[in-house]
């Protein structure tokens, strides 16, 4: 009897250690209600790396690293002697284009109409003596006082005079209908397609200047003059970024990515940082996840791991070089507040 008390009694210890066991895949509670990670300093801008949009040499490096920038201001220059014969070229075709326009419009010299106006006068009036000759000789070879021959000779004058006052009317009309509407609407298209020439090649030369998208600061010159700013893909030419206000880019492990809400409190510290903690807020939680890409490089780290990014924000005036790797915690008790709000039963409307 002895050893069935000791098998019941071994029975029910057994059954209530494994009620009480924690599981083998229940995540590991960090310490003190934080979830730590690893990150790095950068802008609040982002940084950005600058390339130019053609093929080219660097003719002029007019920025110089650490120096504060305006938007727009121009921090780098490729040669540009072909661009600018380009537009030399292009302005001329404008110039040559206008002129060709204001003869068009013009028409013809007022002087040479009138010249050709007494040049048809004189030819009618030879034409009309002409066929008065004409007529005359009909009569006097009816009276037998001339002959046949002279009268055919004067009925040859009488029509090459007619002649040469239908040539002189037929060109006095052409010089006053000299400018027709397609004349001048094809000498118009000419000045407008010059012109856009024009605007096309300074856009081109405006392309070989690099110009600074944003209020910031230049952060690194990866291309001085004489250098090629293209292999076979644009090359970045100049690292820039708004460096006034930084955030901390931190990857925490999926273990703890539901527990992570934007407005958590959170500290920066680490080993650059000495004894120093900087408090910061979380400003955005990622959507998706990723692969780790900042290590501490211990011998015990795991780099196989997903990790959900977060952006801590710094305070202002926080003086820190961009890329700097960091530790940061992060209090979870606003994400957990957050989530048993939503998850609350709402209460039944008693009156309905």
């Amino acid at each position: 009897m002895r050893w069935l008390f000791l098998a019941c009694v071994a029975v029910l210890l057994s059954s209530c250690g494994k009620g009480s066991a924690p599981s083998a895949n229940a995540p590991e509670e960090p310490a003190g209600g934080w979830v730590q990670g690893i990150g790095y300093v950068e802008p609040a801008g982002e940084v950005r790396r600058l390339s130019f949009l053609h093929p080219g040499i660097v003719g002029e490096v007019l920025a110089d690293v650490g120096k504060d920038v305006s938007a727009g201001e121009v921090l780098m220059r490729q040669t540009d002697r072909e661009e600018r014969a380009a537009l030399a070229e292009a302005e001329a075709t404008v110039a040559s284009a206008k002129t060709e326009y204001q003869q068009t419009l013009a028409g013809v010299n007022p002087e040479r109409i009138r010249a050709l106006e007494a040049a048809r006068a004189a030819s009618e009036a030879a034409a009309t003596n002409a066929r008065r000759d004409h007529e005359r000789l009909d009569q006097l070879l009816a009276k037998g006082v001339v002959s046949q021959l002279e009268r055919d000779h004067g009925e040859t004058e009488a029509l090459r005079a007619e002649a040469h006052f239908r040539q002189a009317e037929a060109e006095l009309a052409n010089l006053r209908l000299f400018v027709r509407p397609e004349d001048l609407a094809v000498a118009e298209n000419k000045v407008k397609l010059a012109e856009t020439r024009v605007a096309a090649a300074r856009i081109r030369l405006l392309e070989n200047e690099l110009h600074a998208p944003i209020n910031g600061q230049v952060l690194e010159v990866l291309h001085r003059e004489g250098e090629s700013t293209y292999s076979l893909t644009p090359e970045p030419v100049l690292i820039f970024a708004d460096s006034g206000r930084l955030r901390v880019r931190a990857e925490i492990e999926e273990t703890y990515a539901l527990q992570l809400r934007s407005g958590q409190e959170a500290e920066v510290f680490g080993r650059g940082l000495g004894q120093r903690k900087i408090a910061g807020r979380v400003v955005l939680v990622k959507a998706i996840m990723g692969k780790k890409t900042v290590f501490t490089k211990s011998s015990t780290e795991r780099k196989d791991v997903d990790v959900l990014q977060v952006l801590i924000d710094l305070p202002e005036g926080t003086v820190m070089p961009v890329g700097f790797q960091v530790d940061v915690r992060i209090n979870r008790a606003v994400g957990r507040e957050a989530l048993f709000r939503r998850t609350e039963p709402t209460p039944r409307n008693l009156g309905s």
